[in-house]
């Protein structure tokens, strides 16, 4: 019988002690017999460093960095197993994820990934945490333009071979809040794929120090800036596929919409302006898109708040 595939589990960290300590036990509550664990910790100075301390299991590197993605960049660099999977400091793995995982990439050993789905999970006010949203494996795993673009990535429940990122490049720094999905664009484009398994394999936590899972966020603007400039950059690249150039419009002319949205509800607009200016110079019919949705949504507002969090 052959050994369980070595997984690495590449957590970038900074100022988490009041998360931390959960995503650590939830990874040794596997029980995986061949799994390494790095911690790429940006510098903290609240304690996170001092409870890591306690795992000696743990592979450690504290300095600074240029934020969450140069951290991931790094701890990707040093892993050694032959699959990688990403746990966010203040996330969770649920029971029985790496062996799902390592069963899926036995039966397909050409897989590039393994994915699955995911939930999102809020404080209960009494204590511990709840499920408030559901990312089921059928429908966001599959790795899809349309998913990676305009839906929910859910980065964090899919699993690469170590080779993937060889073939297609780490992260790109210049996107501080975005850059997983510039990372699965081009994946899908290089062809990566996987098999899908039916199980819950990652558990986001939200919470008000989220860097995307805060609804309504300080981070939502600066967020759709870069899903427009990422738009934009493949847009302008006249290499790429005509399905890959149409899934970007699509996914620019959102991305403005919701920012011109966005920017009115915070009071800003000028910023509206803005917004609705770059999805104008991509679709000329783009002024009547936006109005449409903001009849459609200004409709549906008294019945339910829009929500404003974004994976």
């Amino acid at each position: 019988m052959a050994a369980p595939p070595r997984i690495s589990i590449v957590t970038p960290c900074l100022n988490r002690a009041g998360f931390i300590r959960a995503a650590v036990e939830s990874v040794l509550a596997q029980h995986y017999p061949n799994v390494e664990h790095l911690i790429a910790d940006g510098g903290s100075t609240d304690g996170t460093l001092e409870i890591l301390a306690e795992y000696p299991h743990l592979q450690v590197v504290s300095e600074p960095d240029l934020g969450l993605y140069d951290a991931l960049n790094k701890a990707v660099a040093r892993a050694t197993g032959d699959v990688i999977g990403h746990l966010n400091s203040d996330d969770l793995y649920p029971s029985g994820c790496l062996h799902a995982v390592a069963a899926a990439f036995a039966a397909a050993p050409d897989a590039g990934m393994v994915a699955g789905g995911a939930e999102l999970l809020a404080a209960r006010p009494g204590g511990g945490w709840q499920v408030v949203c559901d990312y089921p494996a059928a429908r966001h795993a599959p790795l899809s333009l349309r998913e990676i673009t305009i839906g929910a990535p859910i980065i964090n429940a899919r699993f690469f071979r170590r080779a993937v990122y060889a073939r297609v490049g780490g992260y790109d720094p210049a996107y501080p809040i975005a850059a997983d999905r510039d990372f699965l664009l081009r994946a899908a484009i290089a062809g990566v794929s996987g098999p899908v398994v039916p199980q819950t394999l990652y558990q986001y936590r939200a919470h008000a120090g989220s860097l995307t899972m805060q609804a309504g966020g300080p981070h939502a603007l600066a967020c759709i800036r870069e899903y427009l400039r990422m738009a934009e950059r493949y847009l302008a690249d006249p290499a790429m596929p005509a399905h890959v150039r149409a899934a970007c419009r699509r996914w620019h002319g959102k991305a403005a919409i919701d920012g011109a949205l966005e920017a009115l509800r915070d009071g800003r607009p000028g910023d509206a302006l803005r917004f609705a200016w770059a999805g104008w110079r991509h679709a000329p019919l783009f002024p009547a898109a936006l109005g449409g949705s903001i009849l459609w949504r200004l409709a549906r507002m008294p019945l339910r708040p829009m929500f404003k969090g974004r994976m």
